[in-house]
């Protein structure tokens, strides 16, 4: 996973402090832009701007900065549980799903659009339950990477968004509830212009990188140590040719459409898929397959990983979420006792509809490396989210 930079805020860019509450800090900073009773307009708008860029696959530091509710302790870190009720092979089975991330060093530095540092971390994520021999995908994995990170592009100055808003408040100013300000075509060019002030962005994150790779019985084991490089593009403005041409969000696009969440087929930019590249030497440990062929050996292992995710409708608690996750490992230059096995290549493709209440729908198909391959799994669960 692409470690998340955190660069200068816009409200702290601007002198104001939004890590307590955001929405407070727009209507404090920004809200003078408008006249009194529409800064519940220019709030809500801006809630649903900044939920509509808020992923996981999102690398703008900015932005991810500025859109975060809450600020925890980075004595735990992030936490993510999906408690999850797994169908496969006519056989049910309750496991729970966890991802941890925790910062050790994060050193953010900006110049002009660009921003880059070093961002150091611990990660663990898998899949556990109750019976270890009915896990239906026995792969835990813990790491600690080193990270040096480079972007350029998305969120523009705050003076640019100032110079947007002031421009809207007398039209604003008309619309009494205020409520009605968010069908009307001021809003409109208000959104309009939020979208203006971001532009496309690059990122791109790479260093070293030491994994500890277990099933949950320990009965298969191994030390992995490599490099690691990601990318991600976001084309955050609507109708650009890479928003248009990013055919991972066509079927996402298709439901917006159908479902009216949008008016007109448009496919996300923000939502082109995370890509990354891992390169590891492994050290297998206990592991009964291998030693079946008699190679215990270390060996080389290309991964490539692709994350996106796309809002699919918008209901009246929040957006619907498409996750989707593909990974592949292939052993390089495999003995031939490790090809007629098997054990030399794994894939692995997940898709997620994340509801607003918290409920989970998951598809999966294909296997980790020290997991068997299985039919295709489904899964409905609950996840729960600690930042």
């Amino acid at each position: 996973m692409l470690a998340l930079a955190s660069g200068t805020a816009l409200g702290q860019s601007a002198g104001c402090d939004s890590t307590k509450n955001p929405w407070a800090f727009v209507a404090r900073c920004f809200g003078s832009a408008l006249p009194h009773g529409d800064t519940v307009s220019l709030t809500r708008g801006l809630q649903q701007a900044v939920a509509s860029l808020r992923s996981p696959q999102s690398l703008n530091p900015a932005l991810s900065e500025f859109g975060r509710l809450t600020r925890t302790s980075n004595l735990i870190g992030s936490l993510h549980l999906n408690f999850v009720m797994v169908q496969q092979d006519f056989r049910q089975t309750l496991a729970m799903a966890y991802d941890w991330k925790r910062d050790l060093i994060r050193t953010p530095h900006k110049q002009g659009s660009a921003h880059g540092g070093v961002h150091a971390g611990l990660e663990a994520r898998g899949l556990v339950s109750p019976n270890a021999a009915q896990n239906p995908e026995d792969f835990n994995e813990f790491v600690a990477h080193l990270s040096f990170f480079h972007g350029r592009g998305g969120a523009t100055s705050p003076e640019l968004m100032r110079k947007h808003l002031a421009a809207l408040s007398d039209s604003a100013a008309a619309y009494r509830p205020p409520e009605a300000y968010l069908s009307s075509p001021a809003y409109v060019r208000y959104m309009a212009s939020i979208w203006d002030s971001l532009s496309t962005q690059f990122y791109v994150t790479g260093g070293p990188e030491a994994r500890y790779e277990t099933d949950q019985g320990g009965e298969k084991t191994q030390w992995v140590v490599g490099a690691r490089l990601g990318v991600d593009l976001k084309a955050w403005r609507p109708g650009t040719a890479l928003a248009r041409f990013n055919f991972f969000d066509w079927p996402a696009a298709l439901v917006r459409r159908a479902t009216g969440t949008d008016t007109r087929f448009r496919p996300s930019g923000g939502a082109i898929p995370t890509l990354s590249i891992l390169l590891h030497n492994v050290a297998p440990g206990a592991n009964a397959a291998r030693d079946s062929v008699h190679n215990l050996d270390p060996y080389t292992r290309l991964a490539v990983e692709l994350r996106s995710r796309s809002k699919l409708l918008d209901v009246a608690d929040g957006p619907v979420w498409l996750a989707s996750e593909f990974r592949h490992h292939v052993e390089i230059d495999s003995p031939t006792s490790i090809v007629d096995a098997g054990l030399h290549r794994h894939s692995r493709l997940q898709l997620q509809v994340e509801l607003p209440s918290g409920f989970t729908l998951s598809w999966a198909r294909g296997n980790f490396p020290l997991s068997e391959a299985g039919d295709d799994r489904w899964g409905i669960g609950f996840q729960f989210k600690y930042r």
